[in-house]
């Protein structure tokens, strides 16, 4: 809206839908198909969903994209979501032959990193001309765009391998403040020491921050979320015949943990059992993630918040319009 764009918007939850085209002085829609119609079929149309299924929902689904889309229409489609490269690629075919242009732009920020135009987006597919109209669009949010070229699945290889790295991280960041309880030191000072000298980033401080204060309420990523992002990593490098044997543990430890009703909680909350694998208590941090959850799905109800995790942004020249999720 502040690049002079005119908004719709659309998400899975009406009172978000609602919350969100009041606070940016949007027009709100029914479905995916409704925002298209209201805005043209040659518009742009940025969606960001959950997993694979999601999106396939919304381009080919009822009341989807392709259902209010001209043969011929030229219609942008850029997908911001966390999916398979072989999704994106079948995805980029099905458009072709619907006459819809299809480029993968998955974003690299939580919820509140899009929110302060902090998220970075290797963007690929389509052909020149229509990734540089996605990169004049994304860009309004983003401090920098990287063009992976043609290969609709080449932007999700590089998110999934950004996304397997955080993983690694977490968990290792988990197994050495274990070390350092287990042995008598402050956790969190520890972490602090680190994360402001040799390990000065964001990851690092950020998730250093989560895992040593045990800190895991709903942050805009959820601990399922990150199971499907191991698992796709996993996918991809047994269909690209890549041994990734760390992939095996991190999938592993993120399943665990999903077994035991923590899907609901931010990612880093792998780190729990890393602890508890370690003899120590952690039913308070984990009673207070959980507290968390129920305080989010309240306010689900108000339009406050959404866990739908559909977020969508469709322009047209000096028109855009915009679904808006929980995150990924």
């Amino acid at each position: 809206a502040d690049a002079g764009h005119k908004l719709v918007v659309y998400d899975a939850n009406p009172a978000t839908t609602a919350a969100v085209a009041h606070s940016v002085g949007a027009e709100p829609a029914s479905s995916p198909a409704d925002v298209v119609r209201k805005l043209g079929s040659s518009a742009a149309v940025i969606s960001m969903v959950p997993n694979d299924k999601a999106l396939w929902a919304v381009v080919k689904g009822e009341d989807g994209i392709f259902e209010a889309t001209a043969k011929g229409s030229g219609l942008l489609h850029i997908s911001c979501s966390t999916v398979s490269p072989f999704t994106s690629r079948a995805l980029s075919d099905e458009c072709e032959a619907a006459g819809v242009v299809h480029v993968s732009a998955p974003a690299f920020a939580r919820p509140d990193g899009i929110a302060k135009r902090q998220a970075y987006f290797p963007i690929s597919g389509g052909d020149t001309v229509a990734r540089s109209a996605s990169i004049e669009l994304i860009g309004t949010t983003s401090p920098e765009t990287f063009d992976f070229g043609d290969d609709p699945g080449a932007a999700n290889v590089v998110k999934l391998s950004g996304n397997y790295l955080i993983a690694s991280s977490i968990q290792s960041i988990a197994e050495a403040m274990a070390l350092a309880e287990k042995n008598g030191l402050d956790r969190v000072q520890v972490m602090n020491m680190l994360s402001s000298t040799i390990f000065d980033c964001l990851i690092y401080k950020g998730y250093g921050q989560r895992v040593s204060e045990r800190d895991h309420k709903p942050g805009g990523f959820a601990l399922e979320l990150g199971l499907k992002d191991v698992a796709l990593v996993k996918d991809t490098a047994a269909r690209s015949g890549v041994p990734m044997p760390v992939a095996s543990v991190l999938h592993d430890r993120w399943l665990a943990a999903y077994a035991k009703g923590r899907g609901e909680v931010d990612w880093s909350a792998v780190a729990l059992s890393t602890s508890e694998d370690s003899g120590v208590d952690v039913s308070a941090a984990l009673a207070k993630a959980m507290r968390a959850v129920e305080e989010e799905k309240a306010a689900e109800v108000t339009g406050a918040r959404s866990r739908s995790g559909c977020q969508w942004i469709w322009a047209n020249a000096s028109e855009i319009a915009a679904t808006v999720p929980d995150a990924t």
